[in-house]
């Protein structure tokens, strides 16, 4: 197997546009330099900086890894974004590639086991992947200087919200398998982690591993919050014409949220239809002062900003330019992903009442759409080939015939069917003909397709994802009954 072989995560990379402004979070930034450059072998290789959303977590994980980027000392940035297709298991392979970008000696290590090991393109496992790519190359190897790795988002992975099934069929979490190797690696590795304190993920760290805590609330670096707040906001609302009153009290109402001062600039600069800046600040300073009591204080804002967007009018419906505060993330680099909800608020039928997106109706909608479309274009050798005895190589207009006859959607259908169905919390009977359907008719056919797009590797995640979700439903139905018709 040849390293090219291996798989970038698709998205994944830090965004220099997402890191801190200039003089602001320098308290965090500077705790984490020094951990960072700490030549005390005893000191932890991990770091986790934890913080509710809208706390300015990301900013600082993208703004350490711009910084050791800029030396030649970043090694891996990986993100997570819930939806998107690079698995956990991508970090995997992803960081492998890094380390023998950066050292010559890992990527000899790594292609003797690469060599005489597994096809890992394919892998899925985290054992394996870790074994194999990391732990066994990295034995006996000399490191100089800190190896900087920066992991944002944790929580967003899909083993943190798909419990208790963790993703392609692996017995333990992502971050479980991650964080029991960091104990063999040398000790100038640094792996700084940002995730919300979710109390599961946490549970799932091995107690064993020496990890440095930082809180996002911690006064000790929090004490200048405000200060960071008025810099952004006063340079978001630059030519918005915001007095000077009325940008401290935007600061003061921001509560030291980031993202409540991003969502406020956002909607004073780009206003909703029959409104201006000036109404749009009056409204900000008006909301209630119940809010600084309330224990989501976003919740409120984001209720202002959808109420005051005209859901009638087409100039607001057809893009997001108004709505896009709540779906933070959801960028154009990832309109093809599945779903990419950055705030729990929209799905959440308490907190956001008449604007509640219920996610399993969604995604029973995409799953039924994915597997009607399976159902109505996959045909045999839909590539119209004259012969079936060459390999795809050898036929020199595959390319062309794949675009001719394989329609964007069901390009999308054929990669996304079974993430969407892995996502479908409750039984439903039209979910589960279509994929009756799918499964008789139209299995081979999705397996060509793969094979003309050069794609094989989704097809055995997705039968394991397949796996999980019937396992899933088996108290709802009879697995048996899928079999018994064939």
């Amino acid at each position: 197997m040849k390293l090219g072989e291996l798989l970038y995560g698709r998205g994944t990379e830090f965004d220099s546009n997402k890191r801190c402004l200039p003089q602001t979070r320098l308290s965090f930034l500077d705790a984490i330099v020094q951990w960072i450059n700490d030549p005390d072998p005893s000191s932890p290789k991990v770091l986790a900086l934890l913080g509710q959303s809208g706390t300015g977590k990301s900013s600082i994980a993208h703004e350490i890894a711009h910084r050791y980027s800029r030396i030649n000392r970043l090694t891996t940035s990986y993100r997570f974004v819930r939806g998107n297709p690079s698995g956990p298991y991508r970090f995997f392979t992803t960081l492998a590639r890094d380390l023998c970008r950066t050292c010559p000696a890992f990527k000899y290590a790594l292609g003797r086991i690469l060599n005489k090991g597994p096809r890992l393109a394919d892998v899925r496992n985290y054992t394996t992947l870790v074994e194999l790519l990391l732990r066994d190359p990295v034995k006996d190897l000399c490191f100089v200087g800190p190896i900087v790795i920066v992991i944002d988002a944790l929580d967003e992975n899909e083993d943190a919200f798909r419990k208790p099934l963790y993703a392609d069929g692996n017995s333990i979490p992502f971050h479980t398998a991650l964080l029991q190797w960091v104990s063999e690696l040398p000790s100038n590795f640094r792996i700084l982690i940002t995730s919300r304190p979710e109390v599961d993920l946490l549970d799932a760290f091995p107690k064993s591993l020496p990890v440095h805590y930082m809180h996002m609330d911690d006064q000790r670096f929090a004490k200048e919050v405000d200060k960071d707040i008025r810099i952004f906001m006063d340079t978001q609302l630059d030519g918005a014409m915001v007095g000077e009153g009325d940008l401290q009290k935007l600061v003061k109402k921001a509560q030291g949220l980031f993202q409540w001062a991003f969502v406020v600039c956002n909607y004073i600069v780009h206003p909703p239809c029959g409104l201006n800046s000036k109404l749009c600040i009056q409204q900000v300073l008006n909301l209630p002062t119940t809010i600084k009591r309330a224990p989501k204080p976003l919740d409120a804002r984001y209720t202002t900003v959808l109420e005051g967007s005209n859901m009638k009018d087409s100039e607001v419906c057809d893009g997001l330019n108004n709505l896009g505060s709540p779906l933070i993330h959801v960028t154009p680099s990832e309109s093809a992903l599945p779903l990419a909800l950055h705030t729990p608020f929209l799905t959440n039928g308490t907190r956001s009442g008449d604007f509640y997106v219920n996610l399993n109706n969604i995604h029973v909608g995409f799953a039924l759409a994915t597997l009607r479309t399976l159902q109505a274009e996959l045909q045999f050798n839909i590539c119209k080939l004259e012969t079936f005895y060459l390999l795809n190589s050898e036929v020199s207009d595959l390319k062309k015939r794949v675009a001719d006859n394989i329609s964007s959607a069901l390009s999308y259908s054929c990669r996304f069917w079974a993430d969407h169905l892995a996502r479908v919390s409750e039984f439903n009977s039209d979910v589960f003909g279509s994929l009756l359907v799918f499964m008789k008719e139209r299995f081979l056919f999705w397996l060509e397709v793969l094979s003309v797009r050069g794609e094989m590797g989704i097809a055995k995640p997705a039968l394991l994802s397949l796996e999980g979700w019937l396992n899933q439903m088996h108290n709802k139905v009879s697995i048996l009954n899928m079999f018994i018709s064939y």
